[in-house]
């Protein structure tokens, strides 16, 4: 279940670390993800534009647990969608890229659909959600990739600005998600005022 609320959306993303939650944090920006030394203020970049072989424009940033492992949407969609990153093994790369087919709740998909993504969230249950332009997903499966459609209509190619369930609601750039302990998640619209 989806609640909307006003909120403003912060243009540095920050999350704290599993291991390290009172230490460690990281950001993102438009050319790499930051691990940041909360103590000492000590920023390193450890992953970079260079590192995708092309650009992106990291958004979304979210410690996924129980994994620990970093996600972030490429708000440009160049070259994929989503990407991840293993701070233990230093390992990354896309985990949705663009021009493959992926299977969703509406049937099948390029995943260049998912092109844009503005937030990615963690509900208290472990469900994982995107945000685009103009709808809201949830990811089901990363293996295979399978996403379903909750908010919004990903056949439009525009937002659109309505209270409803589904496609017949309409969002315009919903980012900023935050979990609630009861599984209900939160977000904010950036273009709307709902």
């Amino acid at each position: 279940k989806i609640s909307v609320a006003i909120a403003a959306t912060l243009a540095l993303a920050l999350v704290a670390a599993l291991a390290h939650a009172k230490v460690t944090g990281f950001a993102a920006d438009d050319s790499s993800i930051w691990k940041i030394d909360m103590e000492t203020g000590g920023a390193e970049s450890i992953y970079a534009t260079a590192n995708s072989g092309g650009s992106f424009y990291a958004t979304g940033l979210q410690m996924l647990f129980p994994t620990g492992n970093l996600v972030w949407g490429d708000g440009y969609g160049n070259q994929a969608t989503i990407w991840s990153y293993d701070p233990v093994t230093k390992a990354g790369g896309p985990v949705i890229s663009t021009g493959t087919m992926i299977a969703s709740s509406i049937g099948e998909v390029e995943a260049g659909s998912l092109a844009e993504v503005w937030g990615i969230g963690q509900s208290s249950t472990g469900r994982i959600y995107v945000s685009t332009s103009h709808y809201i997903a949830e990811i089901v499966s990363f293996e295979p990739v399978e996403v379903a459609f909750i908010a919004g209509d990903p056949s439009a190619s525009t937002s659109g600005s309505a209270d409803g369930v589904g496609t017949d609601a309409g969002v315009d750039y919903p980012a900023g998600f935050a979990a609630a302990a009861d599984g209900d998640m939160y977000f904010a619209d950036v273009s709307n005022e709902f």
